[in-house]
């Protein structure tokens, strides 16, 4: 697990113990902390702009270190301080050596985060698609481009 917290988002890495396991857990803790936070400061509505976002990440070591750098960078992205001295950060991701992430990898982490697409190789993607019988990337935007013949 690990996860990270800003003034404007929360973000965690969780492994499920079943597919409705994350969605039940945000439900609940949504419902009580909202309470809670509500009673004690004698407010009122919902404390989150929008509804959670997630996407199924590929549990190997490229991944997972991918993941991690995009959380130690959002904090210094976002105007907030250096990322892996952010106090409001917690990792206890699988050591993950020395493996390198490019600019590139770390722009895909944020394409399948925004799209709630998976993250992975084509294998894990394709045995997601075919375990859950859904689409597990983004489709491209808008209508395909009439054939010119």
């Amino acid at each position: 697990m690990a996860y990270l917290m800003l003034p404007d988002a929360y973000w965690a890495v969780l492994m499920p113990e079943d597919e409705l396991a994350i969605s039940k857990t945000l439900q609940l803790t949504g419902r009580l902390f909202v309470q809670y936070t509500n009673k004690k400061y004698r407010r009122e509505g919902t404390l989150w702009a929008e509804r959670y976002r997630a996407c199924p990440i590929e549990p190997t070591s490229q991944y997972l270190a991918c993941i991690n750098q995009y959380l130690d960078k959002l904090p210094e992205q976002r105007g907030y301080g250096t990322g892996t001295s952010w106090p409001w950060r917690c990792s206890e991701l699988p050591a993950i050596g020395t493996t390198e992430v490019t600019q590139r990898q770390l722009e895909q982490v944020d394409q399948a985060l925004n799209a709630g697409a998976a993250f992975g190789s084509a294998m894990f993607i394709s045995e997601l698609e075919r375990k859950t019988g859904q689409r597990a990337v983004a489709r491209p935007r808008g209508r395909p481009r009439a054939s010119s013949t």
